[in-house]
């Protein structure tokens, strides 16, 4: 069904990544217009279009390895690379050179032109292994950066869930809100008169110089070892933000707890 829908119109596509899309914003809290991407990304969830892709992939790896019925793989004959069979080129099947762009998006040429387009080690990690193996390795190909500190995993309250959302996919404060045209914005600027960022925020606003100050000893007596060690805002925002792989979930949940307190007395 996912090889024959991919081809689908955009019209006919976008009806259930809409649908996909307000439930990952109630999920996380963030705000409409949020980007999709940052949206699925703090749920670590894919989107629509990336299952789909995946599940066909999946398909194309049962055909490369001859798992599947002689009335689909007859289908593809048609399109074996004859270079395969004296060399070791990973294009087991191709789509004609001189192909329509109509026949292209079509299902099974679709289908082939994904795979190819995969990279080497993973074609070649195909040809060797499981199919369990080969999803897992697929899914690493489409969450490379799978957030391991996701606020549905942290003991926070529903209201520091959504406030740590909306500034890990940057649509939380002014300056934001204002370049989205969010009616109830009528300026960028912090109440310093700068633009309000969340660098702004964190580690420049003069207004919030007494409450960051707290903030900065909290976190440093919690996590010294960590932040000492990060020179620039953006490492510094990232840390704050997110996190580290290294700490536990509590010390996650007692950075968290922290930050979100911080951005939800001086929003």
């Amino acid at each position: 069904a996912d090889i024959l829908y991919h081809s689908s119109t955009q019209v006919l596509i976008n009806i259930p990544s809409k649908l996909h899309y307000q439930a990952a914003l109630l999920c996380s809290g963030c705000l409409h217009g949020s980007d999709t991407g940052k949206v699925m990304g703090v749920l670590n969830w894919c989107t629509l279009s990336q299952r789909r892709e995946q599940h066909i992939l999946n398909f194309m790896y049962k055909v490369i390895r001859n798992q599947v019925p002689s009335y689909v793989s007859s289908i593809f004959e048609e399109f074996k690379n004859p270079a395969t069979r004296r060399t070791s080129n990973t294009e087991v099947y191709q789509i004609p050179i001189r192909s329509t762009a109509q026949f292209i998006k079509s299902p099974i040429p679709n289908a082939i032109s994904l795979w190819n387009k995969l990279p080497k080690p993973l074609l070649e990690y195909a040809l060797k292994f499981s199919l369990p193996a080969f999803k897992k390795e697929s899914n690493k190909h489409y969450l490379p950066k799978r957030i391991i500190s996701s606020t549905s995993l942290i003991n926070l309250t529903r209201s520091q869930e959504i406030t740590l959302n909306r500034a890990r996919v940057d649509l939380f404060l002014k300056a934001r809100l204002f370049a989205h045209q969010f009616t109830f914005i009528d300026s960028a600027h912090c109440s310093c008169g700068k633009p309000e960022t969340l660098k702004h925020l964190f580690f420049k606003c003069p207004l919030c110089q007494i409450n960051r100050h707290a903030l900065m000893e909290e976190v440093n007596n919690n996590f010294y070892n960590k932040i000492s060690q990060l020179t620039n805002m953006d490492d510094k925002l990232n840390f704050l933000l997110y996190g580290d792989e290294t700490l536990s979930l509590a010390e996650l949940s007692k950075l968290f707890i922290i930050v979100s307190n911080f951005l939800h007395d001086n929003k």
